[in-house]
């Protein structure tokens, strides 16, 4: 299993950033319980999505509360 996740400068527009993510999950000779490993590797997956994300979110926040003071 491995993941990538990547903030890059948007091509249209220098003042965005777009966020990519890439996962991949290689499961082999498990038998019945390949599909049991699958959701359990794609729901961590998703949970590394979704910090990044709020982690992203809380920074930007704060960034603003700054630039208004």
């Amino acid at each position: 299993m491995s993941e990538e996740s990547k903030f890059a400068r948007a091509d249209d527009n220098p003042n965005w950033k777009v966020f990519k993510q890439h996962g991949q999950i290689d499961i082999n000779n498990f038998g019945p319980l390949t599909h049991l490993l699958e959701v359990f590797a794609i729901k961590i997956i998703n949970y590394g999505v979704q910090k990044t994300v709020r982690v992203m979110e809380e920074l930007l926040t704060e960034r603003a509360g700054k630039s208004d003071s």
